[in-house]
Order: C-alpha cells, then sequence, then structure tokens
C-alpha cells in the first residue's frame, strides 16, 4: 500500500489555485489542499472548545477528474504531548465525498492535529490540518 501525507498549517496565508472545489464554502471552513484532493472541513458549533463535544461536517474532491475518494479515518493528535483524542468519531457518510463526523472532543488546550486518510484507487493518502485550542 501506498501512502502519501500532506499537511496544511493554521495561519497559512495565499489562495491556492483549487482543481475542485470540495462543497463546503465560508470564512469559517478549514481547507486542506494535496496534489490529488482538496478537503473543506467545517466544524459545528463553529468555536470548538475545550472538553466539549463538536462534529465535523468534511467534503473532498478529486483534482483532474478524479472521483471523489472514500475517507477511510479521521482521527486527531496533538504531537507535543503524543497521543490523540479519548474518543473515536462516529462517521457516516452523507453523499459521495462527504462525510459527517459526531463525538470528536479535544481534552486539553494546545495544538490538534486533525488527519484524515483518503483512499482512491488503491492509494492511500494522510491530509492534515493543524488547530490551535486556547
Amino acid at each position: 500500500m501506498k501512502t502519501i501525507v500532506a499537511a496544511a498549517l493554521l495561519g497559512v496565508t495565499g489562495s491556492p489555485a483549487w482543481s475542485c472545489e470540495p462543497g463546503l464554502a465560508g470564512d469559517d471552513v478549514m481547507r486542506i489542499d494535496s496534489a490529488r484532493y482538496s478537503v473543506a472541513l467545517r466544524s459545528r458549533p463553529a468555536r470548538i472548545a475545550v472538553s466539549e463535544y463538536f462534529a465535523l461536517d468534511i467534503a473532498a474532491c478529486g483534482k483532474n477528474g478524479a472521483a471523489a475518494p472514500a475517507l477511510s479515518r479521521l482521527e486527531a493528535h496533538m504531537p507535543a504531548h503524543r497521543h490523540g483524542m479519548n474518543y473515536a468519531p462516529r462517521i457516516r457518510s452523507t453523499a459521495p465525498g462527504r462525510w459527517q463526523a459526531d463525538g470528536l472532543l479535544f481534552h486539553m488546550p494546545g495544538l490538534w492535529e486533525l488527519r484524515l486518510d483518503l483512499r482512491a484507487a488503491g492509494v492511500t493518502e494522510r491530509l492534515s490540518y493543524n488547530y490551535r485550542l486556547e
């Protein structure tokens, strides 16, 4: 199995060229871009708080005309502390390239790395988004 890693850093500015539009837009959307995919994440509630459950709406599309990938895994990790969440999110597909993840909880402030494994054509790609929780 081939695995590719891509990352988006919190606070990076600029407007990358998207060759597909994942379908979630707005100022509250977190974006991840890789050579193969564009991903958009929106949290509910919009402001994530310490020790409070939240959900994520997730949308992904394949670039260059590729089909939407499958979401094979979603997790969150604190790199500085070398641990993840205490709870596993429940993920359900809502449409091709669209998912809803419920039951996420960041139990302490700090830098959290949201990790998504997307799979298509026998290749898994891990994309990540760094989220700083104050």
